[in-house]
This record gives C-alpha cells, structure tokens and sequence, in this order.
C-alpha cells in the first residue's frame, strides 16, 4: 500500500513539475483585431472641456466648463455620411468646426470647415489613424499644413475631471518644431484629456484641457 502511495505521489509530482515548467502558450496580441471606437458620433453628443494644471487662470475653478464639442448631426457629401462637430478641441485659436466620419476599421477622417458643408475646395484629410501600431505615423492637412502625427500609446490611462478612462490611444499632433499637442482617445467617447504645448508667450490655447462635462447618446451603434 505504500509502494502504491509513493508511485501515486512520484506521478503527480513530476506532472507538477511538468506544469511548472512547460513551454509558454502562444503570446496574445498587444491589441485584439476586433474593431474598437475611440470616437462617439451620435447626434446629439456634447462633451464639456475646461482647463486643468498650470494656465495661466489660477482664479480659474477647475470645474468649469469653458466650451462644448457638440454633434450637431449629419451630412451627406460626395455620397459619404459625416458628422458636423462643433468646437472640435484641435489646434491653437476657437476649436474649429469638422465634418468626421469613420471608416469600416475605425479610422477617422474629416473636412476642416467655417460654416458650410457644401463649400467648393472642401478636401477630406486623414485625422486619426485609430489602427496604427505603437511608433506608427500618418499626417494630415490642416487649413492649407500638413500636419504630422504619432501614435505614442495604445494602453494609456487618463484621469480627467469626470473620470478615470484606461485603454486610451495618446496621440502626438506635431504641428512645427515649437508647437504640438498630445491628444487621448478614450473608446467608445473621443478626447478625454488634450495637452497643448507651446514655446509662444502666451501660449497661443489652453495649455491643458480635460473631459469634464460628458453626455454621449445611445450606445447602440457599438
């Protein structure tokens, strides 16, 4: 009964051992191929920024929303379907109105626009590669500049004024050698957190700017 309960107990040791020490499985992928949105385009979508660390404005309460991207709705054009957004927060001066849409991979592309959809000489530009790889870069026009961009980061956790949002894509938009922002993508909501850097004084737009005020429509076209 012993010898039984030795060789019982030698088998389950060496196939201990042979668990400990068995050759790793396949590795899983930094990021899954299923399709992700870093983008809510819903009309409707409002989404408050305000300002955040060093501004310039310490009277500034950090609660305070000083402006809203809105959703305004949708357009057609050259058979496309776009989202007019207003007060999109991108590059110095008044956030500018676009005209977004998104491919079948989630990629974002947009019409920088003044007014009107229809415009002649309205060109549709590459804004966010939402697919590139971590090192990854694109470019895109902005009024009349080609605009470089990096993907920095695909994991990425941003604490704003609302929330905590991990799994963020971080951005860098380089528009020259002194200026450029960094930009997270939160899924499924859009820019959660934006840092303008400039060597101008004063800087040219808020410095920072966080989420601080969200209201995003139905979920169901994720």
């Amino acid at each position: 009964m012993k010898h039984i309960a030795f060789s019982v107990l030698s088998i389950w040791l060496v196939g201990c051992s042979q668990y400990d020490y068995q050759i790793p499985g396949p590795t899983i992928p930094e990021r899954s191929t299923r399709r992700i949105h870093y983008l809510h385009l819903i009309s409707g979508d409002s989404m408050g920024f305000g300002r955040s660390g060093p501004s310039g404005f310490p009277w500034q309460d950090p609660g305070i929303v000083d402006f809203y991207s809105r959703v305004e709705g949708t357009t057609i054009l050259r058979g496309q379907t776009y989202h007019r957004v207003e007060a999109y927060p991108i590059g110095a001066g008044y956030p500018p109105t676009l005209l977004m849409r998104e491919d079948n991979e989630g990629n974002i592309s947009a019409i920088f626009s003044s007014d009107t959809a229809n415009s002649p000489g309205m060109n549709e530009t590459f804004l966010y590669k939402t697919t590139a790889d971590v090192g990854e870069k694109w470019s895109f026009y902005y009024y009349g500049d080609t605009i470089s961009c990096t993907l920095l980061s695909r994991g990425d956790t941003a604490k704003t004024f609302v929330h905590l949002f991990s799994d963020c894509l971080r951005i860098r938009i380089q528009f020259n050698w002194f200026t450029y922002e960094d930009q997270w993508l939160a899924p499924g909501v859009g820019i959660v957190k934006r840092d303008f850097q400039t060597l101008s004084l004063p800087p040219l737009y808020l410095p920072q700017i966080d989420l601080k005020d969200l209201r995003l429509k139905s979920l169901s076209r994720r």
